[in-house]
């Protein structure tokens, strides 16, 4: 719009002058190629000035223009000097939303016949509407895996929002220039006149603000997999070669199952994902029935562990609702991400429906576990606490607390930590938090005394990132674990995994996955056989 603005109004200033057609393109050519410089010249920047100079170029020779040839050539250009700007999220979207311009809006805009008399007025409001909505509509279908691929939502508000800021920005766009040339020697007008803009960019910031609160302001759908973004963009391809001879209805079909295919996800089996939050645990679990869970979220090794790695893997994976959140004990390396997401539950991010923690004596409550009660409550989050022998169950999957028990009292976080036990048909698995010292031994005893588990565990995720102090020989020969988890940081300063704690996990014979070399470490399983998928 920028290139456009004034390059058209220098255009329009020299033919009044009287220049000479061809030096009259090569000015506005070259002035608004110095533009492009002094913006930074990014990919919408090139693929913009590309168009407007084959447009002058078209009309100086006398030559149609086409406005795909033109979008073609220079998405080639720009291609040919970096082929990886198609993995670009900027690139896609600038000249998605072109192409949507172009092939899928005469789609979806079919022109009436211009009534006649004094209906004409109404007519043509109601046409101006209806085009900026059918643009609005394509740009939108073109635009929404982009979207979802790179970030795993779409901002549904956008598209109304997009009614008031486009039409406002020519306005801003030619004020922002009269304050620019008047400021110097006119600066009271300049300042009278700045006022209009500041007006629109406050309805600006007000608008993108509500819709980032509202409740459906965004759909988070995950991301798809490839071949969905290759057959929708396949249907709207045929939609755009062949729509002109379908109904309305016809349409409306094919679109809705467009959209269907895209977000289509099946969730067929029980998950478990270790992500690699560095120095830290954040383990998401999606049951078979499609419900989801967290026990802990958080880091000291990397900052804001919450916006940069857990909300974006939640998100990917389609997570709208958080059925719990499960914080093993009060140490900020397993919650202060989840401090983020309860943050954003309350404000159009993923709903927190229940805040567990262990239910331990009011001594060992630390200022940090009262502290995530009072912010739970701030975001309407229900507070629940667990204990020895409490479970829940989703489906076919049941989840029990295996330790503290009621009232547990400690000095040591750790002592306390949330020892959870998954059972999903012959599938077991442990989560162990950071327990250990009197803690483990506390574990140990009661398992050895309730017999709830039935034979060797399928998975555990051991305790305390690894320590040479915790899962010891004695519980690693009760469990008898095929597989282990482990959540760590590259390099970090506590050693962990600590070498006899490898040494351990080797003569019991389990295979070992950890984060700090395989990345996010997710677990497939049917109930009876387990698949393993890291990242790297």
């Amino acid at each position: 719009m920028h290139i456009s603005i004034i390059g058209m109004g220098l255009y329009k200033l020299l033919m009044s002058l009287r220049v000479p057609n061809k030096l009259n393109v090569f000015i506005c050519i070259g002035v608004i190629w110095c533009y492009g410089i002094m913006t930074g010249m990014g990919a919408s920047a090139v693929r913009a000035i590309v168009m407007f100079g084959l447009h002058f170029v078209a009309r100086m020779i006398g030559r149609t223009y086409d406005m795909m040839t033109a979008l073609s050539l220079a998405a080639v250009l720009l291609l040919i000097e970096q082929p990886r700007y198609v993995e670009h999220s900027g690139f896609l979207f600038s000249f998605g939303a072109i192409a949507a311009l172009c092939l899928l809006t005469p789609v979806l805009w079919e022109k009436d016949r211009k009534p006649r008399g004094s209906v004409g007025k109404l007519w043509k409001s109601v046409h101006r509407m209806r085009q900026a909505l059918a643009s609005g509509a394509a740009v939108a279908l073109v635009q929404l895996p982009i979207h979802l691929v790179f970030y795993y939502q779409f901002p549904i508000c956008s598209i109304l929002i997009n009614l008031i800021v486009i039409p406002l920005s020519t306005i801003v766009m030619y004020n922002g220039m009269f304050c620019m040339l008047t400021g110097g020697f006119l600066p009271v007008i300049a300042r009278k006149a700045a006022y209009i803009n500041s007006a629109i960019l406050w309805v600006y910031e007000k608008s993108c603000m509500l819709c980032e609160k509202a409740s459906y302001g965004n759909i988070i759908a995950g991301k798809p997999e490839r071949w969905q973004v290759e057959v929708y963009i396949l249907m709207l391809v045929i939609l755009s070669a062949v729509g002109k001879k379908m109904s309305s209805w016809w349409k409306i079909q094919w679109i809705i199952a467009a959209l269907a295919l895209l977000m289509f996800r099946h969730d067929g089996a029980l998950s478990i994902t270790v992500l690699d939050v560095g120095q830290g645990d954040g383990i998401y679990i999606r049951s078979e029935a499609g419900m989801h869970y967290l026990i802990d979220g958080g880091s000291t090794s990397k900052s804001d562990v919450g916006n940069y790695q857990l909300l974006p893997y939640l998100k990917s994976q389609g997570v709208k609702r958080l059925e719990a959140v499960f914080v093993t004990h009060a140490d900020g390396d397993h919650y202060n991400g989840i401090e983020t997401l309860m943050e954003a539950s309350d404000k159009g991010g993923i709903r927190i429906l229940d805040l567990i923690l262990p239910d331990i004596g009011e001594s060992a409550r630390s200022e940090a576990y009262e502290k995530l009660i009072r912010e739970a409550k701030e975001h309407r989050i229900d507070v629940k606490y667990m204990s020895r022998g409490q479970f829940f169950e989703n489906g076919e999957m049941r989840v029990t607390c295996l330790h503290p028990y009621e009232d547990y009292n400690t000095l040591d976080a750790n002592e306390y930590s949330l020892v959870l036990y998954l059972r999903y048909k012959n599938f077991q698995a442990l989560f162990t938090g950071d327990v250990e010292g009197e803690g483990e031994e506390e574990l140990k005893r009661y398992i050895e005394k309730s017999s709830i588990l039935q034979g060797p565990i399928s998975l555990l995720k051991v305790a305390h990132h690894g320590s040479g102090n915790s899962t010891g020989e004695d519980l690693l020969k009760l469990l008898d674990p095929q597989l282990a988890l482990i959540s760590c940081a590259e390099k970090n300063s506590y050693g962990h995994p600590h070498p006899d704690l490898l040494d351990r996990l080797e003569n019991q014979e389990c295979i070992v996955y950890i984060t700090k070399d395989k990345g996010a470490i997710t677990v497939h399983t049917d109930g009876r056989k387990i698949a393993v998928e890291t990242f790297r």
